[in-house]
């Protein structure tokens, strides 16, 4: 069993080193203020993608249980060569830290009280801007399926990324801030990702879940305008364009499944 675990865990590392590697030639230009690099995450959230570059602090905040052991895994790709993680409790105390890693650390903590905590990751030493990815995951129940969905889910962002441009659409990661976040979505009720002030440069929005889903849709409410939707009932994948510039709160509901299922919205910038 600890054999096939290490497998599944060493797969889903191999196909998000994959897509760190495929966009980190891609325009990875000097920083600027393309959207807020932190937001909260929502109790559902627990995966997510950054581009930072050395010297800048990323933080974000997340509900977390007293008691439950958590295992938080970080990885960057080659521009990095330091980073480190740390979690910071409700009363500003370090629970844990991780050493400077060049590329990679995973932190294994329990949380003595309930409250919300902040998940900080800094990038001490880079060759320019980095994009940093993490994964939380409790340690209880059947975690290691959860797991296995994540790396289900990465493998669907991928056949993304081959389909548009198929269909003759050049994209890129943002060279600042959040590119992707991901968590469980239960069937029937919409779940928030969190809101991002973007610039006005145009950018395509995507969610797409693990190969268990069959339709879901993604709302994208932009300031206090009217929303628009992507995907529907029989629709694997949801896409939505913001042209404007504006604060952005992405939404996603799940139909037709089981259980629920991980879904990753990716934040996709439109080369003109």
């Amino acid at each position: 069993m600890r054999r096939y675990v290490r497998r599944r865990f060493i797969s889903g590392m191999i196909i998000l080193w994959g897509l760190l590697l495929a966009f980190s030639g891609m325009g990875v230009a000097p920083c600027f203020a393309a959207h807020r690099p932190s937001f909260a995450l929502n109790e559902n959230c627990c995966f997510w993608m950054v581009s930072v570059e050395a010297g800048q602090t990323v933080s974000f905040s997340r509900r977390l249980e007293a008691g439950t052991r958590y295992r938080l895994f970080v990885m960057s790709d080659s521009y990095s060569t330091e980073l480190s993680v740390s979690v910071i409790d409700p009363l500003g105390t370090a629970i844990a830290r991780s050493d400077n890693s060049p590329r990679e650390t995973l932190l294994r903590f329990t949380p003595s009280a309930t409250g919300t905590y902040l998940l900080r990751l800094t990038v001490n030493k880079a060759r320019g801007a980095t994009r940093c990815s993490a994964l939380l995951l409790p340690e209880q129940g059947d975690w290691k399926t959860a797991h296995f969905h994540w790396s289900d889910a990465l493998k669907q962002i991928q056949q993304l990324f081959a389909l548009l441009e198929e269909r003759g659409l050049s994209v890129e990661l943002p060279s600042h801030g959040v590119c992707m976040v991901g968590g469980f979505v239960p069937v029937g009720r919409a779940v928030e990702f969190g809101s991002l002030t973007l610039d006005s440069a145009n950018y395509l929005w995507a969610a797409v879940g693990d190969s268990r889903v069959r339709s879901l849709q993604m709302t994208l409410q932009r300031d206090d305008r009217d929303a628009s939707k992507g995907g529907g009932r029989g629709k694997p994948l949801a896409l939505c364009a913001a042209t404007q510039t504006g604060t952005y709160t992405p939404s996603v509901t799940l139909w037709d499944a089981d259980a629920e299922v991980f879904v990753i919205v990716a934040i996709l910038k439109l080369n003109r």
